[in-house]
C-alpha cells in the first residue's frame, strides 16, 4: 500500500483496511473503477468510473484487483 501526501496534507491512496485510514482525518472516498462480471464475455472487467472504458479484463476477479493495486496507486 502506498499513501502519498500533498503539500496541504491531503493523503491519497487506494482503499485498504491494512491501516485505519480514518485515523488520518476526515475521509473523502471516490471510486475510480468498478470491477464487474461480464456475462457476455464471461470474464471480469475493470471499468473506469469516469470514462466507462474497460481498462483490464481477466477470468479471475482477484487478477482484476491485483491489476488495480499495481496500476492505480497514486
Amino acid at each position: 500500500m502506498t499513501i502519498s501526501f500533498a503539500a496541504d496534507g491531503t493523503a491519497r491512496c487506494l482503499w485498504s483496511e491494512i491501516i485505519d485510514l480514518a485515523a488520518l482525518g476526515t475521509l473523502h472516498v471516490e471510486r475510480v473503477t468498478n470491477i464487474a462480471f461480464s456475462n457476455t464475455r464471461q470474464e471480469w472487467l475493470v471499468v473506469s468510473m469516469k470514462s466507462g472504458l474497460n481498462l483490464f479484463h481477466h477470468k479471475l476477479r482477484s487478477e482484476c484487483v491485483r491489476w488495480e493495486l499495481e496500476h492505480l496507486q497514486p
